[in-house]
Parts: structure tokens; sequence; C-alpha cells
């Protein structure tokens, strides 16, 4: 922010500050931008709004023509960013609670049940002295009453403890399904693109970096939207609608590529497969994401139409690893630009 305040103050060489003072603005609105693309999603409804305000910020960042608006944003950035940690702290709070809730209410259930198996025990240990009273007395019908009394007493305890232990791992695995259930949607959210729900950068990194140790043979898709709508609200409708395109062509032909998020401008679809062997070629890719999207809003439908751009490129077996993954950051430059 102050490297942006030094650029605004600028008084020298009127055409090159003024070049200045853009360039700075198109990275600052960015750097808004991605801050909420990449927010931690705990409450969506939370998230939602962050970005929301995110994005108000991030409009006006691309019109600051002095000082104090820069001061201004600068602090009304801060505050956004202070608000939705102290609710993500909030919800972190609440969530650890509700882990600690779980965790002492099983405490308290095993504890009950290890009282309940001493219970048995003392009152079995109870059956078994009668018994061995009775069979120092040497009364046949005596010990045949205490026999009975303590096989009685013996199965009811049993049949007690064993409906016990089918609750006790009932519960457990019911709270062991919750929290494989809890670590598998965060695991989920960590790896996709919020804005697309698209698969992430670190995700797609991890695919590649898997076909490469396997030695496979495959192909990746790089698309490339070098101008996304200006309105945030169109913006995010066009995303929505271009990963909806790229997972149908991700599943084209009973095919299952990962579609995912390559970098802002730039996405990207991995088959499993030699170029030759995809379900889609390149053109044909390209023409089916160039298509026009229907944005509905406010009731509203428009026709957008935004140039996007997309290359293919093999990895073959045997092939260095350092130069694929250089080519293709190089090739998603190019398109993204």
């Amino acid at each position: 922010m102050m490297s942006v305040l030094s650029i605004l103050k600028s008084v020298g060489q009127p055409d090159v500050a003024a070049e200045q003072r853009a360039v700075a603005q198109r990275v600052l609105a960015r750097c808004i931008q991605s801050v909420g693309q990449y927010a931690i999603e705990l409450k969506s409804d939370h998230v939602e709004a962050f970005r929301t305000h995110l994005e108000q910020l991030r409009s006006r960042a691309e019109y600051i023509a002095d000082p104090q608006q820069a001061e201004l944003l600068h602090s009304d950035f801060r505050g956004e960013l202070r608000s939705y940690r102290d609710m993500t702290q909030a919800e972190v709070s609440r969530l650890r609670g509700t882990m600690a809730d779980v965790i002492e209410s099983m405490q308290v259930f095993l504890a009950e049940s290890a009282q309940a198996g001493t219970d048995h025990h003392e009152v079995l240990q109870k059956e078994f002295g009668r018994l061995e009273v009775a069979i120092k007395s040497g009364d046949l019908d005596v010990i045949r009453e205490a026999a009975r009394q303590a096989a009685e007493t013996t199965f009811q305890s049993y049949e007690e403890i064993q409906r016990a232990q089918e609750i006790v791992i009932a519960q457990l695995r019911d709270e062991i399904r919750h929290l494989h259930a809890q670590v598998g949607n965060e695991k989920r959210i960590s790896l996709s693109d919020p804005a697309t729900g698209l698969w992430s950068r670190a995700k797609m990194d991890a695919r590649i970096q898997d076909l490469i140790l396997l030695n496979e043979t495959f192909c990746v898709f790089l698309i490339g939207v070098p101008a996304l709508p200006e309105d945030p609200r169109v913006s995010h409708a066009f995303l929505r609608a271009l990963a909806g395109r790229l997972q149908s062509a991700a599943g084209l032909n009973g095919e299952l590529g990962m579609a995912g998020r390559w970098s802002e401008e730039v996405f990207a679809i991995v088959f499993n497969l030699p170029l030759p062997g995809a379900p889609i070629s390149a053109e044909e890719l390209e023409s089916k994401v160039n298509g026009p999207y229907a944005i509905h809003l406010d009731g509203v439908t428009t026709n957008l139409s935004v140039e996007v751009r997309v290359q293919a490129r093999e990895r073959g077996r045997d092939s260095t690893e350092g130069g694929f993954c250089l080519e293709l950051g190089h090739l998603a430059i190019a398109i993204g630009a």
C-alpha cells in the first residue's frame, strides 16, 4: 500500500507517473481480489459477504485519484480483514468447543460403561461367593439353589454387558463417521477454487506430479481468459458457467479428466491419455468454451461473449519433468496475457 502511495505522490514526468499509477492500481485491485478468492471458508455466508465487500474495494482501487483516497482504501481494507479474522476465529472457537463436547461425551459414556462393568464384576463376585459358601455347607439342595441363582445372574450380566458394548460400538462408529465427513469436507474445501468450485492449482500440480512419477503419457489443456468481465457479479456468473463447461469437457465420452484453476486467468484439464486419445481436441474445446454465455442477473438475461484461448501439450514417457513443467508455465503466461 505504501508503494502505491509513493507512486500516487509522484509529480515528475506526468506521463510516466500516470502509467505507473495505472499499473499500481491494477496490481492493487488484483491483490484485493485474490484475498477474497483464497479466503478460508468456514461459513459460506461469512465468506460470501467478505468477498462482496472486497469486490467493492477492488472497484474503488481502480479509480484512486489521490493519496487521501488510497489511505481511506487502506483503512477500509484493514477493517475488512480484521472483521473477517474475528468472525473466523469465533467460528474456529465454536468448532473447537463442539469437538471438545463430543470428546467429553464420549469420555463420559466410556466411563459409565466402565463403571457398569465394575458393577457387574461386584455382582458376580457376590454370587460366586454365595455359591462357594453353599458348596462348603455340603447341603445338595442349598448347592443346587445357589448354582441356579449364580447361573441366572451370570447370564443376565452377560446380556447387559453385550448390550452396553453394542451401544458403545454404535456410538463410536457414528462419531468416527462424523469426524471423517468433517475432515473430508475441509480437505475438499482446501483443495478447491472458491470462485468456481474446480480443483485448485495445488491439486492440479499434485495430479501432474503423480502422473510423472508413474511415467505415464498424459496431456494438459490450458484454457486462458485474458480479460474477465469488469462487473464482479457478471465475472462470478461467467466463471461458474465456464467451470460447468470445463467439467463437462473433462467427463466427455465417459473419460474422467481433472478440471481446475491454474491461475486467475488460466484454467486446465488433465487427461491421463495421450493427446490424440483425448476425448476432445484443443480446437473443439476452444469452440465449446467460446460460445455465448447466458448471464442471469436481477431478472435480466444477458448473452456474454468472452475471448477464451485453448492450447494443449502432451508429456510422453521418459521425458524430463522440468522441461515439461517449464513449457506449461510459459504457455500459461502466454495464453493468459
